[in-house]
């Protein structure tokens, strides 16, 4: 396990404490091992075989990753405590190590030093993904051209991939007065229409209002309704 860059700063006797905790699994090819959005209850290290990462759904997703012996899928979720933000399924049979996130947080708490130890291994990995994104992604877009690339290394580092699919409608603020995706009214997803669509509620929430609120602000001052 040492070899793992998420444990490669704990010590032979962290490394020992953690085996202890973990359990086998086994998942068959084709298998879910957990799903896009499902809260990271659990870390699993590859023991044999293949885990594919994707985003999206099963016929219009995207193959982010594939993961072979000696990775680790959803770590980061789980040290993170934040939901999965892909899916991963067996690609093959698949033997892993399992440890929950509630054993992790029982021995961080009676040994601080491993939660130390994976912080700062965790720290660099974001960091190297973060820099990743920056240049390949984003130094070519026209409208960050403008910014430095410790900026943009900071704006990657903040970051979550998220999928949606054809017709789904993104909401950022919602209006509490008049709103009609779910506010006062919620047309979209009404039972009696023909048509309904997938609706993502609470995308950048507090970014939103304040736009809307700048921008209703100017249009009050110049005299506007």
């Amino acid at each position: 396990m040492g070899k793992v860059p998420l444990f490669s700063q704990l010590s032979k006797e962290q490394l020992e404490a953690l085996s202890r905790r973990m359990k086998p699994a086994r998942f068959e090819s084709g298998e879910q091992i957990f799903a896009e959005r499902q809260p990271a209850d659990q870390l699993y290290l590859v023991k044999s075989g293949w885990v594919e990462l994707r985003t999206g759904s099963s016929s219009e997703g995207v193959t982010l990753a594939n993961l072979g012996p000696g990775s680790l899928v959803g770590g980061a979720d789980a040290l993170l405590d934040r939901a999965h933000p892909t899916s991963a399924v067996a690609a093959s049979d698949v033997e892993v190590w399992a440890v929950g996130a509630s054993d992790l947080e029982e021995m961080v708490a009676r040994d601080p030093d491993l939660g130390m130890g994976m912080s700062r291994a965790l720290g660099a990995r974001v960091i190297g993904i973060g820099r990743h994104i920056a240049e390949q992604y984003l130094e070519g877009l026209p409208f960050l051209a403008g910014l430095q690339p410790g900026e943009l290394l900071a704006m990657a580092g903040n970051m979550q991939p998220a999928s949606y699919q054809k017709g789904d409608l993104i909401v950022g603020a919602g209006d509490p007065k008049a709103g009609a995706c779910g506010s006062v009214y919620n047309i979209v997803e009404e039972n009696r229409l023909n048509h309904r669509v997938q609706v993502d509620r609470g995308i950048l929430a507090s970014e939103c209002s304040e736009l809307l609120r700048d921008f209703f602000a100017a249009q009050r001052a110049q005299g506007k309704k």
